[in-house]
């Protein structure tokens, strides 16, 4: 259990090794998913793994080559049932149509299953290793993988995407829950 007197943290790793030498022994792993698992949405598919956990009182460890490390302030706590994850990694460049878009969304998450665990803005974004410039994250939630697939093949959700068109660039993938092998 979290210690609520402590704000939520996540941490958010990534790279083409083993990215788990950065998790502290008192986080709890919600997501290590390597390359091969994970669904790419949006953006260039890449070969790096990504590791989602939740901090305790340690901070992330350092990590040997190309992985880059992150901190970000938390929304909500996990909670059992979780069985997949939306990650989206974006930068906006038009104020209103970002606007627009966020507000559009929560009641699409919501239909699907969907519950925001991370809202971070790049600025609250803290690199730990291995970043030169931070993105802003978003993670959700979901039931599972599917459930995010049909999210984002969704009319609901697609109308929605267009209201961000031409207004930053994105990367977004979903990844199940728990430890998977490759």
């Amino acid at each position: 259990m979290t210690d609520l007197s402590r704000p939520l943290r996540y941490l958010f790793a990534q790279g083409r090794g083993d990215v788990s030498a950065a998790v502290p022994k008192d986080a709890l792993v919600l997501s290590h998913a390597p390359a091969a698992r994970i669904t790419w949405l949006e953006g260039a598919a890449d070969a790096r793994g990504i590791l989602f956990a939740l901090l305790g009182a340690e901070l992330p460890h350092a990590v040997p080559g190309d992985a880059s490390v992150v901190t970000v302030p938390g929304r909500r706590e996990p909670v059992p049932g979780d069985g997949a994850y939306l990650i989206v990694q974006g930068s906006f460049t038009d104020a209103p149509k970002k606007a627009a878009y966020n507000a559009a969304l929560p009641p699409i998450y919501e239909r699907f299953g969907g519950r925001y665990l991370v809202l971070a803005s790049a600025e609250q974004v803290q690199p730990m290793a291995g970043v030169r410039r931070t993105d802003a994250i978003v993670v959700a939630s979901f039931p599972d993988v599917q459930a995010i697939e049909a999210f984002w093949r969704s009319d609901a959700y697609r109308s929605a995407k267009r209201l961000r068109e031409g207004a930053g660039t994105f990367l977004v993938r979903a990844v199940p829950a728990g430890s998977l092998p490759a």
